[in-house]
């Protein structure tokens, strides 16, 4: 059975929250201000996850991954951003299920909800 990742939807830009989550890690250096920040919980008894990313100055997209080897290879991946045009947010998921490295294609089978999109300041939040 492939587990539901639930992303907690966005009501307005808030600061980014992290006491709804299990676990908060930053995805860079220590001390190193400009790195992503990813939080998530999972439910094991449910088998759905529960994640959101905050990446700071980008005016573009905000994404993350996992995979079995660390790299594209056979990995699933979240990415989200802005319309260029409606501003509206986007949320979408990706995979890789061939086991070679190589660009990822669309989800047809994604099981993610309750998604969003907010920017808080120059931040770019995905949930």
């Amino acid at each position: 059975m492939r587990p539901t990742l639930a992303f907690t939807l966005l009501a307005s830009a808030t600061a980014f929250d992290t006491s709804g989550y299990d676990w908060t890690e930053s995805l860079g250096s220590v001390g190193e201000d400009t790195a992503p920040t990813l939080s998530w919980t999972v439910d094991s008894t449910l088998n759905t996850g529960k994640f959101a990313i905050r990446c700071p100055a980008t005016t573009g997209w905000c994404g993350f991954g996992v995979s079995p080897s660390g790299g594209m290879k056979l990995g699933d991946f979240v990415v989200g951003y802005l319309h260029h045009e409606t501003g509206e947010p986007v949320v979408e998921d990706y995979n890789h299920l061939e086991d070679f490295n190589g660009m990822p294609t669309v989800d047809l089978s994604s099981q993610l909800t309750e998604t969003g999109v907010v920017m808080d300041g120059e931040d770019m939040i995905v949930r």
